[in-house]
């Protein structure tokens, strides 16, 4: 079988990309998140990150990866350590 040569008139057939990793493995998120595997891992298990076993590894998708990160609350810049007075339990130190 032969390809067509492009008529005029027609645009020819887009070139195909080099396909991008959908399906992200443990070690990829942690990658992405700049974690350790092992606290990656760990979130993982309490379900912070959204995420599947599969045969015993951990997966997600980059766009459900990527959703997940948008979603989050952003940093209160007036807040340089990332602790909010309502995490102290009501009690000044």
């Amino acid at each position: 079988m032969t390809a067509r040569p492009h008529r005029p008139g027609q645009r020819p057939a887009p070139t195909p990309r080099p396909a991008e990793r959908v399906v992200l493995l443990d070690v990829e998120i942690a990658r992405q998140l700049s974690l350790s595997l092992a606290d990656t891992r760990a979130l993982l298990r309490v379900g912070s990150i959204p995420a599947r076993r599969v045969g015993g590894v951990w997966t997600t998708t980059q766009a459900r990866l990527s959703a997940w990160v948008d979603a989050l609350p952003s940093a209160d810049p007036a807040d340089p350590a990332g602790l909010d007075d309502a995490d102290d339990g009501g009690q000044d130190a």
